[in-house]
């Protein structure tokens, strides 16, 4: 189940509260996106959090390049996350 869908089952409109907050965050990091912590031992990857939401986008960008590599609700384990980020950065290696 997507986390819209989970929410909107919790409260009808709350599913398009959180695609908005998503869409606010990723628009921030567009505009600054060194902006945000680095948060992996490579200092590649950084992390905005969701305002009202426990979600963060998990992204490392290249000059005006930004790869989105998880949106990571930030009460999972943090095993599955490092994994992720992991293969998602093996995956844009050239």
């Amino acid at each position: 189940m997507l986390a819209s869908e989970w929410f909107e089952d919790q409260e009808s409109g709350l599913g398009a509260q959180f695609l908005m907050a998503a869409g606010h965050t990723i628009d921030a990091i567009q505009a600054h996106p060194e902006r945000f912590a680095r948060v992996n031992a490579s200092r590649r990857v950084r992390r905005a959090i969701l305002k009202r939401f426990p979600y963060a986008v998990y992204y490392t960008f290249n000059g005006s390049r930004i790869f989105i590599l998880s949106l990571f609700h930030l009460r999972r384990d943090p095993a599955s996350l490092n994994e992720r980020l992991q293969l998602a950065l093996i995956n844009l290696k050239p």
